[in-house]
């Protein structure tokens, strides 16, 4: 026996939640408080001073990097569908998600979320949204390590909404990054970013984050990495991959002069 009950786990749930990152904050004006949103990167909990100890008060870059090759865990896109205040006094709560087809759905008799299908149950998806008196949204969230922070061990989360902006950055280039490396995504380190853009529509001033996931590699060292599965220890920086480039083309070198000596031979 190893002391544990045995149970399918992942890396990123065996580590703690220590902080969230936000691009917003909450302003009073008028005795309300209203939602601004922001071009820097706002650290929150219990944490956050060790965030403010390694980044000025409003950067607008952070260096991470995944925990985990698991999608679910640290780059998961889901449906919501909260409540309203008309609906239940409160709003904000939580009353099902999902993928598109498998939703859990909260059922208040029985205190639970109650799994569905919507393509058992079609209407249903509309008539919760009717009844809630609000609308689903995609939200993606984030799950990373902050490459800067030393001395305690944890993952940062990061969640948008920005369905027509950040949403659609992230994942092309977090799917596109798992597709070229496999699993090995989860050693190379990221540059997470922000910055503000003024809406394009006519007649409008509207601006608002959009938030980028950018790697700290380049195209031919991507080509590499899907190679490199347990021969790097650590995070694959830049500086690692070309080194262990390198070392290869050394070796292939070394080989091809003992082939041509063995010829001569």
């Amino acid at each position: 026996m190893e002391g544990r009950i045995v149970t399918k786990t992942n890396e990123a749930s065996r580590v703690a939640e220590i902080g969230t990152i936000k691009v917003g904050r909450k302003e009073k004006r008028g005795g309300k408080e209203i939602p601004v949103s922001t071009d820097y990167f706002i650290a929150d909990g219990k944490y956050k001073s060790k965030f403010y100890d390694v980044y000025e008060p409003e950067p607008s870059k952070i260096e991470i990097f995944f925990p985990s090759d698991d999608i679910r865990q640290v780059c998961n896109e889901r449906l919501e569908l909260r409540s309203s205040k008309n609906y239940d006094g409160v709003g904000g709560r939580l009353l099902a998600f999902g993928d598109g087809e498998n939703f859990d759905v909260w059922a208040k008799n029985k205190g639970v979320y109650v799994p569905i299908k919507a393509s058992e149950k079609p209407e249903l998806i509309n008539e919760m949204a009717e009844k809630a008196g609000t609308e689903w949204y995609s939200v993606l969230t984030l799950r990373f390590m902050i490459l800067k922070i030393k001395g305690v061990w944890g993952f940062w989360r990061f969640s948008t909404k920005a369905e027509a902006s950040s949403i659609p950055q992230i994942i092309n280039t977090f799917d596109y990054m798992k597709e070229v490396t496999g699993a090995n995504f989860v050693k190379i380190p990221f540059d997470l970013i922000v910055t503000k853009v003024v809406s394009q529509k006519p007649g409008t001033q509207h601006s608002y984050p959009i938030v980028n996931l950018i790697p700290h590699t380049s195209q031919e060292q991507l080509e590499k990495v899907a190679d490199m599965t347990g021969e790097i220890k650590g995070l694959l920086t830049s500086d690692k991959i070309d080194h262990y480039i390198e070392d290869k083309s050394n070796d292939t070198s070394s080989h091809d002069t003992i082939n041509e000596q063995m010829t001569l031979l």
